[in-house]
């Protein structure tokens, strides 16, 4: 729970953890007399900050659809890749590297440094 809107917000879906917005909405100054904001303000005035506001206000004792497609658009959890195709990507990526001469290069470097630190240290 909140009065205010943060990351919390998404951490909370996360671990599957209702979210409630509760109580005042704190009033933000514009103490840095940024002109591209008023000197007093709320998230609320702005769209984004109604949205997420509409769907987090009060005591929420489950997660609801909406708020659960709130936490996929923000986060782009439909869109990450399984553990077996991020291993196919590095792996690929880097068997690209050693064909590169500069990758190549950069590995044997690090290694050879590496190894000459250990025996003398």
């Amino acid at each position: 729970m909140s009065n205010k809107i943060g990351t919390y917000i998404l951490y909370s879906l996360d671990l599957a953890i209702p979210f409630s917005l509760i109580g005042d909405e704190p009033i933000y100054f514009n103490h840095s007399g940024d002109k591209n904001k008023p000197t007093n303000y709320r998230i609320s005035d702005y769209s984004f900050g109604k949205k997420v506001t509409k769907l987090f206000y009060g005591f929420n004792y489950f997660i609801n659809e909406n708020q659960k497609n709130f936490f996929r658009s923000e986060t782009g959890y439909d869109s990450i890749i399984s553990e077996k195709d991020l291993h196919k990507v590095l792996k690929d990526e880097f068997c690209q590297s050693l064909s590169n001469f500069r990758g190549f290069k950069n590995i044997t470097k690090f290694y050879f440094k590496n190894s000459y630190l250990l025996l003398f240290k």
